[in-house]
Order: C-alpha cells, then structure tokens, then sequence
C-alpha cells in the first residue's frame, strides 16, 4: 500500500461500502481532533487528548446507523498491521499547523487505542479486538512477547470498565492456554487491569493455575499480593496455599509460599499455620535427595526462615510457643531441633531462655537422642552447619 492509500482497507467490503465506511471513520476522527498518519510519523492530535475522548463521545452520540461503519471502520483500521501497531503506541499533541518547523511543538499523549478505551460507545469494541489479537498471540510467542506487551498496556489502570466480567474471563482463559513468556507478560499486567469487582474470581483462578504449574509460583504470588485482596479472599487465598504446602510442595517454590504466608501474619492464625509450615519442612528437609540443588535449596529455606524470625516478633515468639506446647516426645520431629538452633543464632536477648527451654526438654525426655542424630545425619545442609555451630555448642554446654 503505497502511502497516499487510506489506512482504512478491507477487500471483504463491497467497494461502495467500503468507500463509505472510511468516510465515517476518517471524519469523525477529524471531527473529534484526531488525523490518521501516513508514513513513519505519529497519530495526531490536534487538541489535547480529555478534549478528544469527549468529542469523541460527543460525535459518535450523533451517529446512529453510522456507528456500526464507524465501528467497522475501526475494525478494518486494526486489522492492518502496520496502521494497528501506530495505533498502540504514542500519538503526539500539534496544535499549530502540521509543518516541519512546528514539530519541535509536539506533545506526547497517549495512544490512539487507550483514547478508544476511555470512549464510552467505542470502549467495548476496541475491548474486543485487543483481545482477539491478544488471544492470537499469547498462545505462540516463545522468546519475545512485546507485542503481547504493548497489546495488554493500554488496558492498564482504565478509570472505567463497561463489562469488567467479560474482561477478566477472557484474559484468565488467555493465560492458561498462554506459553510460559506469556503467561509471565500476562501476570505482570493483571494487577493494574482488574477492576476491585474481579479480584475474588482472579484469586480463585491463579490458585488453580499456581497448583497446575510450580514454574508460575513465583510471578503468580507476586499478582496475588499486588492485588491488594481483601481480607476475606485472602484468607481463602492462604487455605489454598497452606493446603499446597501440606501436600508436599517443590523446594524451590517453598520459600515463595512461606513469605506469602508471613506478609499477613495475626496472633490468631499464626500458631496453626506454622505448625502446619513445620510439619511440612520435616518432610522437605529430610529429603532422600542429596543433590547439590536439594542442599542450595534448603539453604534457601532457612535464609528465608532467618528472615521472619528477626522481624516480625510475633513470628519468632510463636514458633518457641509451638515448640513448647508439644507435649509428648513422640509428637517432636527432628526439625524442631533446627528450628531452635536458627531461633538461638538470630536472637539477641533471648539466646538464655532458648538454652534453658531445649535442656529442660532433653531432662524430662521429651527431645531424644535419635531424632538429634537423625537432624544431623538428615537435615543438616554443611552450610547450615558452619552457621549454627556456635549456637548448637552453647545450647548443648
């Protein structure tokens, strides 16, 4: 197409039509302050861009037939390459006259398709086709997803959505059909497109996608928390996560969860959700596995164990609570004894009260022998060891 053609083209419109709907299109673009590019440069706007969605408004309420060419216009318009990429990125503000001694004037403002969206009568159409070609690319980029990237950006932080519903069931039945690249692209960009009305049905369905693919835990975590849930759906989220712990989770996706569970910890749920995180790393950390990955693993674990028993208090203090509140020596574990060791080589003022607690358990038979051997022969990585040494030998004196 040579650059005197009009960029709105489609050989499935009878000519006469065609010609027509064009017309409609151009003109109440032109109308409403903005002119279609030609060659390389930006779409302008000859007005600023609040200015141009009203009119926009303005004209297309004037349209009645014509709308639906105006519509089609637009549809024809995107589906030329070329024209729909323009589209997506920046136009610029030339008020003055189109000249080459008046661009130094020029103005970014923001893209033709996110004045389209912020469009009452065209908002939903221009919905419909990001997400087609959304929908056509998110299944196949491998290495590199700007495309997908600059296709999901102008529906970013939209101050109104028509039909949120339809929005978010249609991205979260993207992203589970979406290569991994994709998947990443899409998850980074939920939080700042679902409205506060879809968070409950996105929590739900990245819960499923999390337990579907460990690969995913860490970017859908990172979603969930931008989210900002309420306390009720994060309280669900929680159970889901807890439950993937209890089940026996990958070593490399622990830490991810753990924090999450940390990031909102109250007095009144943190005892029997770190009794369930310890029985948990029991099974972790006796692992029969003795790779190298296994081992630099359960170093990652316990860093971020490092973490949360420094800050916040509550945390460290509810893990001697749940220690303590053992009863009976058959319900200890040999990771409760590397526990009080991390506690001990963390604490400032209450190394004394961590000594005298795993002495008088040793006295009255509630921690053995065997489960200290099996901790060391078992449980203990060598770095783990080098760091815990001075705590285990004054624990022990």
């Amino acid at each position: 197409m040579s650059d005197s053609d009009s960029p709105v083209l489609t050989s499935q419109i009878p000519k006469s039509q065609d010609h027509k709907i064009q017309l409609v299109f151009k003109n109440v673009l032109k109308q409403s302050g903005v002119i279609l590019s030609l060659g390389e440069d930006p779409n302008i706007l000859k007005q600023e861009q609040s200015i141009v969605v009203r009119d926009l408004e303005k004209n297309c309420s004037k349209l009645d037939a014509p709308l639906k060419e105006f519509i089609k216009g637009l549809e024809a318009f995107c589906k030329k390459e070329k024209y729909f990429k323009k589209a997506l990125a920046s136009s610029v503000l030339r008020k003055n006259n189109d000249s080459y001694d008046e661009r130094h004037m020029d103005i970014e403002q923001e893209s033709l398709v996110r004045i389209f969206l912020k469009t009452n009568q065209i908002q939903k159409y221009m919905i419909e086709i990001l997400l087609n070609e959304i929908m056509a690319v998110a299944p196949e980029a491998v290495e590199n997803t700007q495309h997908l990237h600059l296709l999901l950006t102008p529906l970013r932080y939209l101050p109104y959505i028509i039909n949120p519903q339809e929005l978010a069931t249609r991205l979260l039945d993207i992203l589970e059909i979406a290569t991994f690249p994709s998947q990443l692209e899409i998850l980074d960009s939920l939080p700042d497109i679902m409205p506060d009305s879809q968070y409950a049905e996105t929590a739900k369905q990245l819960c499923k996608l999390m337990d579907d693919n460990d690969d995913l835990t860490g970017a859908t975590i990172d979603c969930l928390n931008a989210l900002e849930l309420d306390s009720e759906i994060k309280a669900q989220v929680r159970d889901t996560i807890l439950a993937k712990i209890t089940g026996g989770t990958n070593l490399k996706v622990f830490p991810v969860l753990f924090s999450f569970l940390m990031s909102d910890c109250k007095s009144s749920n943190i005892l029997p959700t770190l009794m369930k995180i310890r029985n948990a790393l029991d099974m972790m950390m006796s692992s029969s596995e003795d790779s190298k990955e296994q081992e630099s693993c359960r170093i990652v674990i316990f860093n971020k164990l490092h973490m949360y028993a420094i800050s916040p208090k509550i945390v460290s203090e509810s893990w001697m609570n749940m220690i303590t509140g053992i009863r009976s020596h058959n319900d200890h574990k040999p990771i409760d004894y590397l526990l009080l060791f991390m506690l001990h080589s963390k604490a400032h003022l209450k190394k004394r009260i961590i000594e005298i607690t795993f002495r008088k358990r040793v006295q009255s038979g509630l921690f053995k022998i065997k489960l200290l051997e099996k901790m060391f022969q078992e449980y203990m990585p060598q770095q783990l060891l080098k760091e815990y040494f001075e705590s285990i030998i004054k624990i022990g004196m």
